[in-house]
């Protein structure tokens, strides 16, 4: 699996930088950072960062005020031109750099810049939405009830699987929050979700051929001729395994929660409409395309087998992500016809697959639940209490 790992996107910009000639003119990259607005700093060596000016404070709910930065670097010619991915991956490992020589918060903005051919300024436009569009599209469901359905079965099911269901769908959560700043961390997020549902509500395969990987073993059986007793003593001990029980355990529950309604549930794309002028980029509001993709027997790979494959593949990323600090945004990218079968699932898909796991685990933990103490809201929408 191709990944980029311990930062070593910084280790080959460095060998990058060493082999400048004289006569280069190297491209400037320029993203922004956030970080609050008492924390303010300035670096002018490797990279470079100063406040945007005008220095505008803005305020989320949550958080004290914040103001925006440049950062900008340097490359030889063509190191990363057209290759957002691969220079987002540089300036997240960058930003992580500058918040712990801060010591604070910094964080790194998921875009890509664009200059409009006359403009002054640059237009900064988000990578999040182009990795799972549907996270940003009008919302269609019914909220009220399903909202009401969620509450009943974290209440009603026992407590350690009300544990997981409620960690999964925080672990969602954090996941759909992150891909705007760090889109590899957030396919790791998950998986994990993925993962707890898995521990608590699925069960490992006990049957050797309903591995994934057992046709490898039997080949390598067969390759160093070992004997019936060889085998069976080697197949009894990786069945065993904790680590192979948990990732056949992941695999088997996700793929065979995968029901009809999945199967014929359609993916909803949307593309924001944005207006580059000379101020920089301003998105028009309501005026954002939604386009039906087609079934998910369409975008998901078709095949027990293959989406098994695939499943495991997503689990093994997850644990570059969380064991090793690796960067996996090529994965977290792939889009229908470019991922082989033997890739992991792009966001979009695996984020499918843990919403349609969390429905069915809510449906079954709230059927006979109680009705929850409460009535209608009283009181003017929007009111704080205090």
């Amino acid at each position: 699996m191709e990944r980029e790992t311990e930062m070593k996107e910084v280790r080959a910009y460095i060998e990058r930088l060493r082999s400048l000639k004289q006569r280069d003119v190297p491209p400037i990259y320029t993203y922004r950072l956030i970080v609050s607005a008492q924390a303010r700093f300035a670096v002018n060596s490797i990279v470079r960062t100063e406040p945007i000016l005008p220095l505008q404070r803005t305020e989320r709910a949550g958080t004290l005020p914040e103001v925006n930065y440049l950062l900008q670097w340097v490359d030889v010619p063509n190191a990363l031109q057209g290759n957002v991915i691969a220079a987002n991956n540089l300036g997240v490992d960058f930003a992580a750099i500058l918040g712990l020589s801060t010591g604070r918060k910094v964080a790194f903005a998921n875009e890509f810049s664009v200059r409009r051919q006359g403009a002054n300024q640059l237009a900064f436009i988000p990578i999040g939405v182009s990795l799972d569009s549907e996270l940003y599209a009008p919302i269609t469901t019914a909220v009220e009830e399903r909202t009401s359905a969620i509450i009943q079965a974290i209440c009603e099911l026992p407590l350690v699987k009300a544990e997981a269901l409620g960690g999964s769908i925080r672990m969602r959560n954090a996941a759909c929050g992150l891909v705007d700043s760090d889109h590899s961390t957030a396919y790791g997020l998950l998986v994990m979700a993925v993962e707890a549902l898995s521990g608590r509500f699925g069960s490992a395969p006990n049957t050797w051929e309903d591995w994934d990987k057992a046709s490898e073993w039997n080949k390598l059986f067969a390759e160093n001729s070992f004997d019936e007793g060889q085998r069976q003593a080697i197949r009894a001990a990786l069945i065993g395994d904790k680590q192979v029980r948990l990732r056949r355990t992941f695999i088997e529950y996700a793929a065979n929660g995968l029901d009809d309604s999945f199967w014929s549930s359609h993916y909803q794309s949307y593309a924001p409409v944005i207006e580059i002028t000379q101020q920089g980029a301003r998105w028009m509001d309501e005026t954002g395309k939604v386009e039906d993709m087609g079934a998910m027997t369409e975008i998901v790979p078709d095949g027990p087998a293959i989406l098994r494959k695939r499943l495991g593949k997503s689990y093994d990323a997850r644990s570059v992500v969380v064991h090793h600090g690796a960067r996996i945004d090529q994965i977290v990218s792939m889009r229908r016809g470019v991922s082989a079968p033997g890739d992991p699932l792009p966001f979009h898909v695996l984020r499918r697959i843990l919403d349609h796991l969390l429905w069915g685990e809510i449906e079954r933990g709230s059927e006979g639940a109680l009705e929850l103490p409460i009535g209608k809201f009283i009181g003017k929408p929007g009111t704080a209490a205090g």
